[in-house]
Parts: structure tokens; C-alpha cells; sequence
């Protein structure tokens, strides 16, 4: 019984060529799109879970940037008593670039041009946990 509604398949499949590349071509696409939306969806929620409290960490911004000015800090450490920690972070003191000076054990320094450097408060590590590798 299942093999004669199998050979009726195939042969309506064979009759209608055109139909069948275009329904095959739209369930695959329609897959296919809904594979990575999903994909990107996942990725998305689950963007910085790997800090402790990040339930509680949240990131302020003014208007469509997400710059704000260094003063907000100190205004919101008094004025709002329920946040524990504030840090600041800056990428753009020095364009995102910046020159450090590293002395070695003969004390004769070099001057070595690093890029993509974030400058930030002390507490920075205190909110966020990396797990830091110095060497």
C-alpha cells in the first residue's frame, strides 16, 4: 500500500519538473534562512554571559551612541546609592591607540606602538570577570 502512494509520488514529482525545482527551492531557502536567523538569535542572548553578575551589569548610553561624558560616572555614584560598582571604559584617549613605555631589567626603555587599547577604571576587573593570562 505504502509503495503504490511512493511510486504515485515519484511519478507526479517526474511529471512536474518545474514545480517540484521550485517547491524543493523554497523549502530549502526557507530553511536555510531560518538556520542562521536562529543562529544570529543565539548568539545574540547569549552575548557576555560569561561574567559572574551579569544579570546585574548594565551599560549606559545617551541618545543612539553609546558614549557617554566621564563626569556621569561621579553623578551616578552619588545620586543613585543602589549601584555597587561603576567603571568607566575608553577606547578613544589617544584615538584607540596609545604609546607605552616598557623598561627592561637593563633600564634602557623602548617605545613600542600598541593598537586597540581600553583605558579603565580600577574597579574594572572588580565588575567584569576575565580570566587574565599576563604572559
Amino acid at each position: 500500500m505504502l509503495s503504490n502512494y511512493l511510486k504515485i509520488a515519484i511519478r507526479s514529482l517526474q511529471k512536474n519538473k518545474i514545480h517540484t525545482l521550485i517547491n524543493i527551492g523554497g523549502l530549502a531557502l526557507g530553511m536555510a534562512i531560518f538556520l542562521l536567523i536562529s543562529m544570529y538569535v543565539m548568539h545574540e542572548f547569549s552575548h557576555d554571559k560569561f561574567h559572574e553578575n551579569y544579570k546585574s551589569i548594565y551599560q549606559v548610553h545617551i541618545g543612539d551612541t553609546f558614549f557617554t561624558t566621564a563626569p556621569l560616572a561621579t553623578a551616578i555614584e552619588e545620586n543613585i546609592p543602589e549601584c555597587e560598582l561603576i567603571t568607566r571604559i575608553d577606547d578613544s584617549y589617544g584615538g584607540g591607540e596609545s604609546s607605552l613605555f616598557i623598561s627592561n631589567i637593563t633600564d634602557a626603555s623602548k617605545k613600542i606602538k600598541v593598537k586597540n587599547v581600553l583605558f579603565v577604571d580600577r574597579n574594572f576587573f572588580d565588575m567584569f570577570s576575565f580570566w587574565l593570562n599576563p604572559f
